[in-house]
């Protein structure tokens, strides 16, 4: 790589020979690992969701939060031009929604984003007209 050579014994970790013998080889076989590791499920916000998508006007945008937190919504094209930005404002705990109007907008494919305190979701819009 870049002119620099890299070698790796023939024999991998768990003593079987590497199919490239000594040559740089993805090492997929060598995972030490014993188990799965645990990723614990930290967000305060535990749904996003949009109905219907695909849209053709509106969209209902459904969430929950597990605290009250500070909120808003950014509506994003795929070339990350920010389409509109929605603050709103300090949200109480529990299920939340809020209607977004899209008839202005040419279909295709929007990103939408929730934040909430620290915590970002995101989810894939659909605009069919």
């Amino acid at each position: 790589m870049g002119g620099t050579f890299y070698y790796a014994p023939t024999i991998d970790y768990d003593g079987d020979p590497r199919p490239q013998g000594e040559q740089w080889d993805i090492g997929a076989d060598e995972c030490l690992m014993e188990s799965t590791p645990h990723l614990p499920l930290s967000s305060d916000i535990n749904i996003l969701s949009v109905t219907p998508n695909p849209a053709q006007d509106k969209i209902m945008i459904s969430y929950r939060l597990r605290e009250r937190e500070d909120a808003n919504l950014s509506l994003f094209s795929t070339q990350g031009e920010l389409i509109e930005f929605i603050n709103l404002g300090n949200m109480p705990a529990g299920d939340q929604s809020h209607t977004l109007n899209l008839s202005r907008l040419p279909g295709g494919i929007y990103l939408l984003r929730l934040q909430a305190g620290q915590e970002v979701e995101t989810a894939k819009v659909v605009i069919s007209k």
